[in-house]
């Protein structure tokens, strides 16, 4: 999901959904939506919260969503878990995400 090397563990990183409680699992449902042409993913879309939540995740890891969905996700790294505010300033990018869904 991020460039090799970016956050110095290893394959743990990345965006963890669901919120602070460990045991919820509220996940609903995912659509990848992706280059016919090419076989490569172009966006990841989930549902989150039964529907209350929506996310947009590129595969260079930059997301956006519904008004609430910081709310919902928090940043692995390594073994740490951070709220979404830690990273939106480089990863909350709706512009990114617009434009890997071929729109502008």
């Amino acid at each position: 999901m991020f460039p090799n090397g970016e956050w110095g563990c290893g394959k743990q990183r990345g965006i963890q959904l669901g919120r602070q409680d460990p045991g919820l699992r509220r996940l609903g449902r995912k659509v990848i939506l992706w280059n016919a042409a090419t076989g490569e993913i172009r966006v990841t879309l989930y549902s989150l919260e039964s529907g209350k939540a929506s996310l947009a995740v590129t595969p260079d890891g930059y997301y956006a969503g519904s008004k609430n969905v910081n709310a919902c996700i928090r940043w692995r790294v390594c073994n740490t878990l951070y709220p979404a505010r830690k990273y939106a300033a480089k990863y909350h990018r709706p512009d990114l995400v617009t434009a890997a869904l071929g729109r502008r």
